[in-house]
């Protein structure tokens, strides 16, 4: 899904007068200035980037798999490419998991040599133009609508508006987050 799908959806739901055709068209240098200047696109924008930050640390985190090496029991945070929000898992060349522990610059291992380690990291932030794509697959491009919506009227002191929107993007979010297997049809029995 693009961000102007999702910003198509909030102006909709919000009636924020946007028009429509700037959602539809290309990018070109004259509707660069348009979205650069226009007052409400950078707010909903940064609303948006807000919402992909929540929804990376709790429902849709962005994992990476890197190889570090661990010189004298510790991993360096400047050593992994990306920031690093959560280790998923640290394990050594024979796939066995290590023990670690976080500290204020690395990570503390029980081994020395090389890791493979899997972290989440934070998404790159998207403007008008770029596409959203989060690792959470259920998550729609209206459960990202109603949470702007709430982000938006929040940032604009709508306190009804915020509590209209948030129930909205919790229940679609609670729907997202229940698990196939959890999903059970009771057993028929004869009477």
């Amino acid at each position: 899904m693009t961000v102007r799908e999702i910003l198509s959806v909030v102006n909709g739901l919000l009636n924020l007068g946007i028009d429509q055709q700037l959602f539809l068209a290309q990018a070109d240098s004259s509707l660069r200035s348009i979205v650069a200047n226009d007052g409400t696109i950078p707010k909903l924008l940064q609303c948006l980037n807000c919402v992909i930050d929540e929804l990376a640390c709790d429902y849709a985190p962005n994992t990476v798999l890197t190889h570090v090496v661990s010189k004298d029991g510790k991993v360096n945070y400047s050593d992994i490419d990306k920031p690093l929000l959560e280790v998923v898992s640290l394990t050594d060349s024979f796939g066995s998991n290590v023990r670690f522990r976080y500290t204020v610059d690395g990570l503390m291992t029980e081994c020395s040599g090389r890791l493979e380690l899997v972290y989440s990291t934070p998404y790159d932030k998207v403007d008008f133009w770029s596409e959203v794509n989060l690792s959470n697959h259920k998550l729609t491009q209206r459960t990202l609508a109603y949470a702007v919506c709430a982000e938006y009227c929040l940032t604009m002191g709508d306190y009804q508006g915020v509590a209209l929107w948030d129930e909205r993007y919790r229940n679609n979010l609670a729907l997202a987050s229940v698990k196939r297997s959890e999903m059970r049809m009771r057993e028929r029995r004869w009477p």
